[in-house]
């Protein structure tokens, strides 16, 4: 009646659900957003509040994301010696970086 035996059906059913099992896991997956894609979204420079350049203190800088210790003391550095920071290329000037660096950056300054 069959020309497979039992264990030969048993083997070829598993390879079945096995493939199917790996489609629907795959389309899960690609459908599906990553559970951190909401942190990543809430993380963004968009939903935080945007730090005054003018009057920003060292710890007010240091929550920026992409500035540490040393950024916040070149920033508060520049600020005594030469005034406010009024564009993103003085910023540069500022943080001893090519404006391509600072360039995340920008959106996360309130500019004059």
């Amino acid at each position: 009646m069959w020309p497979f035996t039992v264990q030969e059906r048993q083997a070829a059913l598993f390879a079945v659900l096995v493939f199917i099992a790996g489609i629907a896991f795959k389309l899960v997956f690609w459908v599906a957003p990553p559970v951190n894609a909401s942190l990543q979204v809430l993380d963004s420079v968009r939903f935080r509040p945007k730090v005054d350049l003018a009057k920003a203190s060292y710890s007010e800088l240091l929550t920026v994301k992409g500035i540490g210790p040393s950024s916040a003391a070149r920033i508060i550095n520049y600020r005594k010696t030469r005034g406010r920071i009024r564009n993103p290329a003085e910023l540069s000037r500022a943080l001893k970086k090519k404006p391509r660096a600072v360039r995340p950056l920008i959106g996360a300054f309130k500019w004059p």
